[in-house]
């Protein structure tokens, strides 16, 4: 192998390593070429062969690269963890390679791992989840929320709340999410100073610098807790709709639950244009949702924002919490000119409840609700169809409407629940842990 070449591979061996893509195309060419042509004919003296002990590990680490071997690789480089080779090349979540061979029931189940919930019975640690709501819902509100719950140790909406540091990624507007903290700190009687909880404004690639984030990261001392907004300001492609590149997107924003600490990541995110209430999605759809461990979604009912979950949720189904949206100022939020400065807090209620509604003659969604009652489950259109169908004499798109609105009005009551594409009534038999088991995924 000429040394001009020995050095090429050398470069590219060291080059693709530091930018953690050990996979590289140039690299594999040489390798082949090598192997192919160079290495059968080579015979080295012990002088030789000890003289190029250093080429002859840069070709072992690439074979280990090429092979996919990144604990071997690692411990070949010196390093004490594959860690950063795997946050800057993920396998596919689909790759069922290499296989895991057949293991027994006892061993089976010995891989048990108890869930660690960061916001008990909703978010688990290590986890990933969406958080899809409409403009002026409140995502940003909610998830400040979460965040002072985390750094400061205190429960949300009654549910316990792992104390520990936050990464918040400030990327859709910054100077907002300044003014909602200063205005939480007021209203909480925390300084900012004091609050173990940090940001980076601005946007980036998240795959691009996952690497210094992990080391600043560790840094610190690790994470309980990242917050990404929104998932909009952190996407690299052309299509914001696309199916596809959204898929990709999120696979992406894994990455970020294996910082160290493990943390539970939300990723605030808008839903899909004109969205109906009863079924947000993240932009991307299906796509988006299959690479997350669950949908959380905020919906207004009536005077309060609930939070709870649509589509999937891995776990068990957990009781809406519910926030009010309150409009605050604080003694430092003021403008050029001294005036203070309005935002927008949410308060978790802990004991708040929505009132059961009052149906009325016009409006009355008993049958709606007997009709599905009757079939167990239903599709959206089933159920249309069906209501319909019960009012013959009726205009069928005046009919239609009123469905929807005793949809929308049972969704609200939790009368009936979302399971994937199907409406029914909700199972409010509880499990030893005390929550509800509905469509858990």
């Amino acid at each position: 192998m000429p040394a001009t070449d020995t050095v090429h591979l050398e470069e590219a061996y060291h080059f693709n390593a530091e930018a953690a893509y050990p996979t590289s195309p140039h690299l594999s060419r040489i390798l082949d070429d090598w192997q192919a042509t160079e290495a059968p004919n080579r015979v080295l003296t012990p002088e030789q062969d000890a003289q190029n002990e250093r080429h002859r590990k840069i070709g072992r680490m690439g074979r280990l690269a090429l092979e996919g071997d990144l604990g071997a690789l690692a411990a070949e480089m010196g390093l004490k963890s594959p860690l950063p080779l795997r946050l800057a090349a993920p396998k596919p979540a689909n790759d069922n390679s290499p296989y895991p061979g057949i293991v027994s029931s006892a061993d089976f189940v010995k891989g048990f791992v108890p869930p660690d919930y960061h916001l008990d019975g909703v978010a688990q640690a290590g986890f990933i989840y969406a958080l899809t709501a409409s403009t002026g819902t409140g995502k940003t509100a909610v998830m400040l929320a979460l965040t002072s719950s985390t750094a400061l140790g205190t429960a949300l909406c009654g549910q316990d709340v792992r104390k520990g540091r936050v990464l918040y990624l400030a990327g859709e507007n910054p100077d907002d999410v300044r003014m909602r903290w200063l205005a939480m700190a007021h209203h909480q009687g925390f300084d900012p100073a004091d609050m173990d909880v940090h940001f980076i404004p601005g946007t980036f690639s998240v795959p691009g610098v996952i690497e210094r984030v992990s080391a600043d990261v560790e840094r610190l001392g690790g994470v309980d807790l990242v917050i990404v907004d929104t998932s909009a300001a952190y996407f690299q492609g052309d299509d914001e709709n696309g199916n596809t590149p959204l898929g990709k997107h999120a696979r992406e924003l894994r990455q970020l639950c294996a910082l160290p600490g493990r943390p539970a990541v939300v990723v605030a995110c808008h839903p899909t244009k004109n969205a109906d209430p009863a079924n947000l999605q993240p932009r991307g759809g299906g796509a988006f949702i299959a690479e997350v461990d669950g949908n959380l979604t905020l919906t207004k009912a009536d005077s309060r924002v609930k939070l709870h979950w649509q589509v999937k949720h891995r776990g068990a189904d957990f009781a809406p919490l519910y926030f009010a949206l309150d409009t605050v100022t604080a003694p430092t939020l003021v403008d050029s000119k001294g005036r203070l400065v309005p935002t927008v807090m949410a308060v978790g209620m802990a004991d708040w409840k929505p009132q059961p509604g009052k149906a009325t003659k016009s409006e009355s969604w008993e049958s709606a609700l007997a009709i599905l009652t009757a079939a167990g489950s239903m599709s959206e259109h089933e159920w249309c169809a069906a209501y319909i169908a019960s009012e013959p004499e009726g205009n069928a798109d005046s009919v239609a409407r009123k469905f929807r609105r005793h949809r929308a009005k049972l969704l609200d009551l939790e009368k009936v629940v979302v399971d994937g594409d199907l409406f029914r009534l909700p199972d409010t038999t509880p499990d030893t842990s005390g929550h509800v088991q509905t469509g858990v995924q």
